[in-house]
This record gives C-alpha cells, structure tokens and sequence, in this order.
C-alpha cells in the first residue's frame, strides 16, 4: 500500500499496514467526525467570544499594530490549541469520542 509523506507517494511496511488497518476498525467514524466539528466549534465560539468578526475586520483594517498582534497570537493560541485536541482524539475509544468535552482554558 502507497501513504503520502509530506506530500510524496511512500509503500507502507506491512507492519506499518497492520498497525493502520487495526486502527481502522478500532475507530467508529462518525464518532470522530462529530468530535472533530465539536472542536472547531468549540474554538471559533472562544475566538468569537473575544474578537468576533467585525471587530476582527475593524482591528485589521485601522487597528494599531501592538492590539492586530496580540488578536494574531490570541487566535493563533486558540488554533493551536484546537489542533493538538484533534490530535489527541484520534487516540480515544469510540465511548471516550462520544462523550469528549473540548476546553480552551
């Protein structure tokens, strides 16, 4: 079997195959694909919360540099954040996808 590595076509060993087809049928899709899209939503109500769009808008357009840079690295913390959640459900039980409560605290 061919995976993509940073872009370019690699055959898996068969163990690697093994490994990923065991982690496949371990895995109940809509499960994670629900937490997923809990997490994304969870992120853009926290960013919202804080710069929702026009001010976001208003900041980029006549916003002083200092207050465009601390919204850039508020939300750049907030996506971080959300992208190592979605990392670490992929590591869950269906059961622990189902009832996984995304927090920006």
């Amino acid at each position: 079997m061919i995976k993509l590595v940073n872009g370019k076509p690699v055959e898996m060993s068969v163990a690697e195959l093994a490994e990923y087809n065991a982690w496949v049928a371990t895995v109940d899709a809509q499960a994670l694909l629900d937490t997923l899209a809990r997490i994304k939503r969870a992120a853009g109500e926290v960013i919202d919360a804080v710069y929702p769009t026009y001010k976001q808008l208003n900041l980029l357009r006549d916003g002083p540099a200092e207050k465009v840079e601390a919204m850039r690295v508020f939300i750049n913390g907030v996506r971080k954040k959300s992208n190592d959640m979605e990392i670490h459900v992929v590591t869950l039980t269906p059961e622990a996808l189902r009832t996984y409560v995304p927090t920006f605290e």
